[in-house]
Parts: C-alpha cells; structure tokens; sequence
C-alpha cells in the first residue's frame, strides 16, 4: 500500500518517512509549516486512508478482488 501514501504525498505536497507502528506513522502526519486546522486535516485523511486500505483488504479477502491503489486513494480523497 506504499503507492496509496505516494499518492498522498503527491497530493499534499510533502514527503514523509514511514514508520511500521502506527501510532509514530499517525504523528508523522503533523506538518510544522501549517496551520492546527490543516493539521487537522492531515489527520482526518491520514484516518480516510486507513479505513479505505482496511475497507480494501476485506473486499480483497472476502469479494476476491484485486488491490487498486488508486481506488483506494480516491475513496479516501472523497470519504475524507
């Protein structure tokens, strides 16, 4: 899922490390150069991309179908 946080990246305009735990990678999405409600956004979207890859996953699990990276990201966008 590393191209649905590429994606991200791109679209936000930063670029990130990854951490494997998720409560370092959820504060990585706290960016020093804007304001607490951009920031608040980074944190809703951070939780729109979570929901949609787990959302994902189980289709993928259960539906038999296939990863999308991009669906993934533009559901995430819209969710979001």
């Amino acid at each position: 899922m590393q191209e649905v946080w590429n994606a991200c990246e791109r679209w936000v305009g930063t670029v990130s490390i990854r951490h494997e735990s998720v409560l370092p990678h959820y504060h990585h999405f706290q960016l020093s150069m804007i304001t607490i409600k951009g920031n608040q956004l980074c944190k809703i979207m951070w939780v729109a991309i979570v929901s949609e890859t787990w959302t994902h996953r189980n289709k993928i699990v259960f539906r038999n179908w296939v990863v999308d990276s991009v669906e993934i990201f533009s559901l995430a966008q819209i969710r979001g």
